[in-house]
Order: C-alpha cells, then sequence, then structure tokens
C-alpha cells in the first residue's frame, strides 16, 4: 500500500530525525541519484518515505565506520552493505527503486503539462 504524500517525511523532520543538516541530506540524494528519490509536491518540496529514511541511515552509519561517500556507492551497488535489512540488490529495494523512479517521472511530466 502506497503511502500519500502528506505521510511522508519533509526534509527537515529527516535532518532532525538523523541530526543531519539538510545540505548534507541534498548532497547525498544528488551522489545516490535514484536510490533517494523523494516526491515532490506541487510546489517542489521534497517528501521522502520511510525506505528513503532508511537508505540515509546506512549511509550515515557506513560514513561513520570512516568509508568515504565513493565506497558506499560501491558498497551498495556490489550488494555488499545492507539497505532496508537486506542486501542492496534486494527485490523490496528494486520495486522501491522502481516506485521512487517512477513518481519522479510522473511529477516531471505533471510539470511539463503545467508549463503548456
Amino acid at each position: 500500500m502506497m503511502e500519500s504524500i502528506d505521510q511522508k517525511l519533509t526534509i527537515q523532520k529527516v535532518s532532525e530525525r538523523l541530526g543531519l543538516p539538510k545540505s548534507t541530506l541534498r548532497y547525498w540524494e544528488k551522489t545516490f541519484d535514484g536510490l533517494i528519490a523523494p516526491e515532490r509536491t506541487t510546489g517542489g518540496q521534497r517528501r521522502y518515505a520511510i525506505e528513503d529514511l532508511t537508505v540515509f541511515e546506512t549511509i550515515k552509519r557506513l560514513k561513520r565506520s570512516g568509508l568515504s561517500l565513493a565506497q558506499i556507492q560501491r558498497q551498495i551497488l556490489s550488494g555488499q552493505s545492507t539497505v532496508t535489512g537486506a542486501t542492496a540488490l534486494h527485490p523490496q529495494l528494486v520495486d522501491h527503486l522502481a516506485e521512487s523512479i517512477l513518481n519522479e517521472v510522473r511529477y516531471r511530466i505533471h510539470a511539463l503539462l503545467k508549463q503548456e
């Protein structure tokens, strides 16, 4: 069951929960493009799913262990690191990524249609 955009977390809430600056969250979102893909409100504000929070937590944990973002990317892409409680290539993660990409495509189509 998909949660509505109103039930998702703002960047402020994610920042507070994780104790990370919003700028770090935006940077990680860009760095891990596709893995973290929040929905956008009609005003363009980010809304994160709980799964996104889990990904941020995993990145934070790996950063604290001394890994660079490049090393974390390699680990996640190779399936050596856990995200959402299973290997990074677990079907749940694939489903999450597909849903996130689909939502982003929908958002961009709607934005394009509004410009016309």
